[in-house]
Order: structure tokens, then sequence, then C-alpha cells
């Protein structure tokens, strides 16, 4: 079944991922590279990474295709 999922979800067109992008984008401009890398771990603990490449990849990327 997650082989199913897989085939379904990973397809040969590949999206531009602009929701991911935007927030690393945001990311490099909240300050130094120290607090760069603070705000980085913080959003990957919080999980907002995973759920933008989760949305890029099933729903954005979808309605651009």
């Amino acid at each position: 079944m997650l082989f199913t999922l897989i085939s379904f979800t990973a397809v040969s067109c590949l999206g531009p991922f602009h929701l991911t992008s935007n927030l690393l984008t945001w990311n490099k401009t909240v300050g130094g590279k120290f607090v760069n890398e603070l705000v980085f771990f913080s959003l990957w603990i919080i999980p907002a990474y995973e759920v933008s490449i989760i949305l890029d990849a099933i729903v954005i990327n979808t309605i651009d295709f």
C-alpha cells in the first residue's frame, strides 16, 4: 500500500516548491547566520519545513501542474 501511495505522489513532474522556497528565503532575511541557524532549528522542531514540503508536494505543485 505504501508503495502505491509513493508511486502516485512521486511522478516525474517536479514542481517549483514555492512555499518551501519562500520559507527558506524568509529564514535567510531574519538576521545573522547564528540567528538564521536558530530559526532554522526552531522551524525544524515545530515541523514547519515538513508541513511546507508536504503541502507543496501534494497540493500546491499539483495545482501548478
